[in-house]
């Protein structure tokens, strides 16, 4: 079995060369699919670059999932850490199959204060309770569900992870924890404030969950 990784990459990004690090150290077959506007000169037997004509992480995604060449894909944001995943993914891929999708579980690598400790019991609920994990919780599935359901909505600017999730759910398929922790960067919250990047993520998830 292999992987076809794929990892949308802002213009300005350069995060993407640290996962790029950990995800050499895979013991399967797999090819690494970075979709940006920004041209690069990456030479790896493993990864390849593609150009997007358009920088927004739906058209991205989708562009990267038509250049894959393995049945599975693997959609990673260029900020993750899976360092603490890929000595066991050959064990973790064992039981998955073509008609479910999977997450793992969300941790924030760079911050350990109460607040994001908190953020992080939020995606835990909402993936229990919901059945609604987000992209940077890796989601990982087979071609054939990513074909049945259209590709993500390439109309939504934001919250693109979500409108698919919610898809997928409508149409029964089942969604699963890998749980194994994945961990992502608490940047924005940092930057932009915890109370009002969580408010924002919050109103965005229960008003689109109402309609």
């Amino acid at each position: 079995m292999g992987l076809s990784i794929i990892i949308p990459v802002s213009s300005d990004d350069h995060e993407w060369v640290n996962l790029d690090a950990q995800l050499s150290l895979m013991k399967i077959p797999y090819e690494c699919i970075y979709v940006s506007p920004v041209n690069n000169d990456l030479k790896s037997k493993d990864s390849k670059w593609v150009i997007s004509h358009v920088e927004q992480r739906a058209y991205q995604m989708n562009l990267g999932a038509s250049k894959a060449r393995y049945e599975f894909l693997w959609f990673l944001h260029s900020d993750s850490n899976v360092s603490g995943i890929i000595p066991k993914l050959k064990q973790l891929l064992k039981p998955i199959n073509n008609h479910s999708i999977y997450y793992f579980n969300l941790r924030f690598s760079d911050s350990h204060s109460v607040l994001t400790r908190l953020n992080e019991l939020g995606v835990f609920i909402r993936c229990k309770i919901l059945d609604l994990p987000f992209g940077d919780q890796g989601l990982l599935m087979s071609k054939e569900i990513f074909k049945s359901l259209g590709k993500f909505d390439e109309s939504k600017s934001i919250g693109e992870d979500f409108y698919f999730m919610r898809l997928a759910k409508s149409k029964k398929i089942i969604i699963l924890s890998m749980n194994t922790i994945i961990y992502t960067s608490a940047r924005k919250y940092n930057t932009k404030g915890w109370l009002k990047t969580t408010f924002t993520h919050l109103k965005f998830t229960f008003t689109e969950i109402m309609k």
